[in-house]
């Protein structure tokens, strides 16, 4: 999540720098620009590699290595206008990211609450009665489990002591 707010920032840090300095830049025939001017490309570090600005085109791009190799090649990605022009849609996301972690973990600590204050079955002390229910309890496991297989074809669920 981090990745793309940085590579936000980065961009809207390179385009008004490169605007800046176009700006201030006296008009010059084209011919004595182009020698004037150091490169196509402004670049600044970014996650992983750099954000790389097209001042011709103003194309706003990320690159980084393929892989952690020093030798793997650089490969660039455009980054979409729509996450340039839109930083406010960044943050409204990561806030419903936020919003949703506690969610998760509001209804996490619930469930562990409700496992945790499971009643236990009730016994009724006549020892005979207590093995016929616990012999027809796990007949029903065993046969739901059996059901269970037949239908979705997984292994039926080892039954609970």
């Amino acid at each position: 999540m981090q990745r793309l707010p940085m590579l936000a920032l980065a961009a809207m840090l390179v385009i008004p720098a490169v605007a800046t300095a176009q700006d201030a830049a006296p008009a010059m025939p084209d011919v004595a620009a182009d020698t004037s001017r150091i490169g196509r490309y402004t670049m600044v570090p970014a996650d992983g590699g750099f954000v790389r600005l097209d001042t011709e085109t103003g194309t706003v791009s990320h690159c980084r290595r393929e892989s952690e190799a020093i030798d793997a090649p650089w490969r660039c990605a455009a980054i979409p206008e729509a996450v340039l022009g839109e930083p406010g849609r960044l943050e409204a996301l990561a806030t419903r990211v936020d919003t949703l972690s506690a969610e998760v973990g509001r209804l996490s600590a619930r469930l562990e609450t409700i496992e945790h204050d499971r009643i236990e079955p009730v016994t009724s002390g006549d020892p005979d009665f207590d093995r016929a229910l616990g012999f027809s309890s796990e007949l029903m496991r065993r046969f739901f489990g059996l059901m269970h297989e037949m239908k979705s074809g997984d292994a039926p669920e080892p039954a609970k002591p």
